[in-house]
């Protein structure tokens, strides 16, 4: 399948499938790199003999899980951009291995690619039919691409901070970093976590761990200015 992205400036870095090894024969990387398509995510499960059940293992219209696609941003325009993100079917296709002893012949793959705004699954399309999927209309998922400590802005004639990103981090922003230590709020988490610290060496990593500690105060004054 391919991932068709709204900007430019979202892109895939890696696609990692589950029970590689097991159920899955395989998977390949995705064409990476700054664009609006994604292309060629794909992964195959083959059968190893004919009482295999993965000939049952995946049923068509139930909805299952193949993998995980991780996209990056690649850059920023202003405080905020938001990306929408749609799946379509690549010139591979989607496919199932058809038990060639068993009957009815196996037909082509239907498949849907999400949920429309009502929470009702996506229309349903062949896997053969290459134009379906990116061409339905209906959003995927929505990425909102912000930088890091940018809580906000301040009006230029009141001062009055407005919670507006404005795509530079202020030392005046430094209450609302100091007010998101300790929270639950995924937006707040994402603005002020920026990296953890390892509790045998103390050593910092710039890897989140949805946690902002105070100890972390270092690097959001390091992140003002950008």
């Amino acid at each position: 399948m391919d991932m068709v992205a709204s900007s430019t400036n979202l892109s895939g870095t890696a696609w990692t499938t589950y029970g590689v090894g097991t159920d899955w024969s395989g998977a390949n990387a995705p064409a990476v790199g700054a664009g609006a398509l994604v292309t060629d995510i794909r992964a195959v499960a083959v059968p190893a003999s004919s009482g295999d059940p993965l000939w049952n293992g995946y049923c068509p219209g139930t909805g299952y899980l193949v993998g995980d696609l991780a996209v990056q941003a690649t850059a920023l325009a202003g405080g905020e951009e938001v990306v929408t993100i749609r799946m379509g079917v690549a010139l591979l296709k989607i496919t199932r291995v058809g038990d060639p002893t068993g009957t009815p012949i196996v037909a082509p793959e239907m498949v849907s690619f999400g949920y429309d705004a009502g929470g009702s699954p996506d229309t349903v399309g062949s896997g053969s039919d290459t134009n379906f999927g990116d061409t339905e209309g209906i959003d995927d998922a929505t990425v909102i691409i912000r930088k890091k400590g940018d809580f906000g802005s301040f009006d230029p004639n009141s001062g009055t901070f407005l919670p507006v990103p404005d795509g530079a981090v202020q030392i005046a922003e430094l209450p609302n970093w100091l007010a998101a230590v300790g929270t639950s709020d995924p937006l707040q988490l994402f603005l002020g976590d920026f990296g953890q610290f390892d509790p045998n060496s103390g050593e910092f990593s710039a890897n989140p761990d949805c946690d902002i500690v105070i100890a972390e105060l270092p690097n959001f004054l390091a992140a003002v200015g950008s």
